[in-house]
């Protein structure tokens, strides 16, 4: 048909009810849709693995059934289903391939935001077997380890902005709260980031990892003098909130390959605690659409410390809030496309 009509005397164009139309199907429809997530256990709110807490936001928003690796999962996937959507990969996923192969028909689907693995058992075998698969990403394909043959469309979306959530004070548990103080870096550890570890880890720096990371850190750092904490716990306050500032670095090959804001970002200002970052991370600021001014960066190690009395831009907190929002409604469009 010849959508080429006009607006004539107030009246409304074929063309533009047609998109109209178009458009509303999208909300109408209704997919009936899994989410295989690569956590080994029940994905239940105690759960923070960042990945698992990314798969409860997206199944809420689209209505969908998240499971992961834990006894009676394989009993829920065996259905027949719309969409199968895996999220992030490990080596502890072992979701049953039957889910699968009963769904011939059902679109494939991979969300990560991780440049540096490759694609989940389940949707290999799919590949290998001759079906294709989406991919949502926050990252472009050149970054990634997935083998893009077997991929139909990759989606650049920012995953990272799914954390964002204020945490709003709660004066029933917070009678005699702790002023916050200090500055925090948790994050992963990657070569790519060891020259900023060396270059901020001393004793003014609050470290959040795990045990078996701490002798990772060492070896980067023989003389590793920082102050190491557990990881953070995030249920049912964030730790992160006893912090007045956190150290954002990222890994030099985000220099080149644009990943969004990190995770840390979002987790830091839903907290109100003021990210500082280091002058390597500007390209990315730059594309992230953030104004980000220059009392929010740092150097050195002394000059991060000497920060006094930054507060979080509340502008940050409503790009970040409306940034949310489209996502998720750009990972609906792209399932039920």
């Amino acid at each position: 048909m010849d959508c080429s009509f006009r607006k004539t005397n107030g009246e409304t164009t074929l063309c533009s009810r047609l998109n109209a139309w178009n458009q509303s199907t999208i909300h109408t429809i209704t997919m009936k849709i899994l989410i295989i997530d690569s956590h080994k256990g029940i994905p239940h709110s105690e759960v923070t693995n960042l990945h698992v807490r990314n798969a409860r936001v997206i199944s809420e928003y689209l209505g969908a059934t998240l499971i992961a690796s834990y006894d009676g999962a394989d009993d829920i996937a065996q259905q027949k289903w719309d969409a199968i959507i895996c999220n992030h990969a490990s080596g502890y996923s072992n979701t049953d391939y039957k889910c699968i192969e009963m769904n011939p028909d059902a679109k494939l689907f991979y969300i990560t935001n991780e440049y540096n693995l490759g694609e989940p058992q389940l949707l290999w075998m799919a590949a290998k077997s001759g079906r294709k698969y989406d991919v949502i990403s926050n990252h472009s394909p050149e970054a990634s380890k997935v083998v893009k043959k077997y991929v139909n469309n990759w989606n650049i979306v920012n995953l990272n902005t799914l954390v964002f959530n204020v945490i709003k004070k709660n004066d029933d548990i917070e009678l005699f709260p702790t002023e916050r103080g200090g500055v925090i870096y948790y994050g992963s550890i990657r070569l790519g980031r060891s020259k900023y570890f060396k270059k901020y880890f001393d004793n003014r720096l609050f470290v959040s990892t795990s045990k078996d990371n701490i002798a990772k850190f060492y070896k980067i750092i023989p003389d590793l003098k920082c102050k190491l904490i557990g990881k953070l716990k995030w249920f049912p306050r964030p730790q992160l909130e006893s912090f007045k500032y956190s150290l954002y670095i990222e890994d030099e090959k985000t220099h080149i390959h644009y990943n969004h804001l990190a995770n840390r970002f979002y987790e830091s200002i839903s907290c109100g605690v003021t990210p500082i970052f280091d002058e390597s991370c500007r390209t990315t600021i730059n594309k992230s659409g953030y104004k980000i001014d220059d009392i929010y960066f740092c150097s050195s190690s002394d000059e991060l410390h000497s920060k006094k009395n930054i507060e979080i831009n509340q502008d940050w907190i409503k790009q970040a809030d409306l940034e949310k929002k489209d996502t998720l409604k750009k990972i609906k469009e792209i399932i039920y496309k």
